[in-house]
């Protein structure tokens, strides 16, 4: 966009606004980035809802940081879906963050 901008400005006087507003779309980004990484953090299953949907949500919020441009690892999206379990998975959580040399993935198998 900033080289479109560059190429093009002496050309086209709307162009000129073109930088700008890949500045705000920036700022946006980040914003974005902010509160998705919110939402992770805070997030909580519910009764109501079953792990499928709840997992899919955690993936969904992992997935627009990652469009956004923001790093997320395997590891970090495990982390959120751990803190956002109620307490009845305690020993599923505990056994996870117990297990030695083991990798562990967002892959959901049926």
């Amino acid at each position: 966009m900033i080289k479109f901008y560059l190429l093009y400005k002496r050309r086209t006087p709307l162009l000129r606004f073109g930088r700008p507003l890949y500045l705000r779309t920036k700022a946006k980004g980040a914003v974005n980035q902010i509160l998705t990484r919110k939402r992770l953090a805070t997030i909580r299953k519910s009764k109501e809802t079953s792990m499928r949907q709840h997992i899919d949500e955690i993936l969904k919020l992992v997935s627009d940081l990652r469009v956004s441009s923001a790093e997320v690892s395997d590891i970090d999206s495990i982390v959120y879906l751990l803190m956002s379990l109620p307490k009845e998975y305690e020993s599923v959580k505990v056994a996870l963050e117990n297990q030695p040399n083991v990798y562990l993935t967002l892959e959901f198998k049926d």
